[in-house]
């Protein structure tokens, strides 16, 4: 991984699509917390034109909404499946991450 500026790297991912070899795609991504913390915003370059974002919303003192949109041009069966993987990953870190009451 490089960094190419405050937001942006160069990185390679090691990816397995069905029905092809294993292979490692290089790529530049950025990732970007708003000024005032409440939202995360990242993507990628290239045909996929993959990109997301993630709003947090407080619902009161001790709880908030997150609000997760992810956008890709690509066409496949596998998007929703990879979708959900993404989902429950982010929900494990923020477990992991928030200690219990």
């Amino acid at each position: 991984m490089e960094k190419l500026d405050a937001d942006t790297i160069k990185t390679t991912a090691h990816i397995e699509p069905a029905g092809q070899p294993a292979q490692d795609v290089e790529g530049q991504a950025w990732f970007r917390v708003s000024e005032a913390g409440q939202s995360l915003k990242w993507g990628s370059e290239g045909p996929n034109n993959y990109r997301g974002e993630l709003d947090i919303d407080p619902d009161g003192e001790d709880s908030c909404t997150l609000t997760v949109r992810i956008d890709t041009d690509k066409e496949a069966d596998s998007v929703p499946g990879e979708l959900d993987k993404a989902v429950k990953g982010v929900a494990a870190a923020i477990e992991k991450a928030v200690p219990p009451r």
